[in-house]
């Protein structure tokens, strides 16, 4: 009996081929996974199969030599269609479903079958980790479960692929980039020193300079998708720690000790869990979810909540922005500047205590960010170009939005940075900072970290 069609296939073919895997060599982290599959459960046939229009293809295969056959006799088409459940067939003889299939009634002579839909975290799934046997059969408890983990596994296997591709595509963009702007600002400096009597050439080129500076920063901000190669890193580490625990209960299989491998497995669920969870946290480091969705003030929140329980440091945010959106270029530049004079504060200026005010008049929104850190001789500072480099990426962004970017520091005595934006739409806003620290109109303050003293002190002005 064919298998009907998925009723998201034309979505979970897209999903399939977003991952570029059909049709490529064998690899070794796939093959050790349906290894450890047809051991735990004692099978002559495990299959990574993945299922595309017309086929069911074998990215790993044991126990069976073709690479491919048609998705009318493949079980796999079958289990794909219920995606939360594991298909188990343990006579297909004896199932209307299967009984006059070519490989039931001929060779490989299937009679036994289970699977795990490989399932995208978008919901659509791609094919499934299958075990196969000639003689009719069923798999135990801990064998079903160390299926479904093994599963797991082969979808992280599937993603760290796609991701890894996709790091390579970026930076061959950004290197293209970088190259085409580089070449452009050498060009307008050279025309820039041929025009210098001509005042109106040399605004027409500082206009330009400021345009290829928004391009540039703009790839800046893309490259920081390059911040993923921490993926590669880290996951890596705890793939290196799965494939220990893979080959410990694969010794633990073999010395007949059920409850030593049920434990490896957990251990190896754990890495998981932990491979997860190192997912989203590069995700938010790469662009705040809460920015695009809840605006700026909700990212700044959930920014310096990461920061106080991270790093230990008291944050005192005062705002008066409110649910109010800001256009998207002027609220990523805003975030992006405090998250940088954040971390300055941190790690330079080692500072325990920071302040952070917003607000949002007819005209402009304000940024205030004062630490009460050991400070510096912005002079000195200034001049050193390595220090220097945070200090001038904050500015450039703020300058390249039409803004004004001011800071002042003293030793010993802490950090301020100011900043102002222009806004293009006219919206009531509230009053201005004060300089004697008084409350802003209609603020909403929230403190992260233990409450210090020093914070009423530490109002920006």
């Amino acid at each position: 009996m064919t298998a009907p069609l998925p009723t998201d296939e034309a979505q979970r073919l897209e999903s399939l081929r977003r991952y570029h895997v059909l049709d490529t060599p064998p690899e070794q982290s796939f093959d050790n996974l349906t290894l450890l599959a047809a051991r735990i459960c004692q099978t002559p046939i495990a299959l990574v199969s993945l299922v595309d229009e017309s086929r069911r293809w074998f990215k790993s295969r044991i126990g069976v030599s073709e690479a491919e056959t048609p998705r009318e006799t493949a079980f796999c088409a079958h289990a794909i269609l219920q995606k939360d459940k594991m298909l188990q067939v343990c006579d297909a003889q004896s199932d209307l479903r299967f009984a006059d299939n070519p490989l039931v009634r001929t060779d490989p002579r299937v009679r036994f079958y289970a699977g795990v839909p490989l399932v995208t975290p978008d919901g659509h799934a791609l094919g499934t980790l299958c075990v196969m046997d000639r003689v009719p059969r069923s798999l135990g408890a801990e064998q079903l479960s160390a299926l479904r983990v093994l599963s797991q596994h082969v979808l992280i296997q599937l993603e760290l692929r796609r991701q890894v591709r996709e790091l390579g595509t970026e930076a061959a963009k950004l290197r293209r980039a970088e190259t085409l702007l580089s070449l452009q600002f050498d060009e307008l400096t050279s025309k820039k020193a041929d025009m210098a009597e001509d005042i109106t050439e040399r605004k027409l080129t500082q206009q330009r300079q400021r345009m290829f500076l928004q391009e540039l920063l703009a790839e800046r901000e893309k490259e920081r998708k390059r911040i993923s190669c921490i993926l590669h890193h880290d996951v890596g580490s705890l793939a290196v720690g799965m494939s220990a625990h893979f080959d410990a209960i694969e010794t633990a299989l073999r010395s007949e000790n059920p409850q030593e491998s049920l434990h490896w497995m957990n251990k190896t669920r754990k890495l998981f869990h932990k491979s997860v969870a190192c997912l989203k946290g590069l995700a938010v480091q790469l662009r705040p979810p809460e920015l695009d969705v809840l605006g700026l003030s909700a990212a700044l929140r959930q920014h310096f909540s990461r920061i106080t329980i991270r790093r230990g440091t008291s944050v005192l945010f005062l705002e008066t922005l409110g649910q109010r959106r800001l256009p998207e270029d002027t609220a990523t530049i805003l975030f992006r500047v405090a998250q940088e004079a954040l971390t300055n504060a941190i790690a330079h200026g080692q500072a325990k205590q920071v302040t952070v005010g917003l607000k949002a008049s007819k005209e402009e929104v304000k940024l205030i960010i004062h630490d009460s850190g050991k400070g510096f001789d912005p002079t000195e500072k200034l001049s050193q170009e390595r220090a220097n480099m945070g200090l001038q990426l904050m500015q450039e962004m703020v300058v390249s939005g039409g803004g004004r970017f001011t800071i002042d520091s003293e030793r010993q005595k802490g950090t301020t940075v100011r900043v102002s934006m222009p806004l293009e739409t006219a919206e009531t806003g509230p009053a201005d900072f004060t300089a004697n620290g008084a409350a802003m109109a209609e603020e909403t303050k929230t403190h992260y970290g233990r409450r210090s003293p020093a914070h009423a002190d530490i109002r920006p002005a």
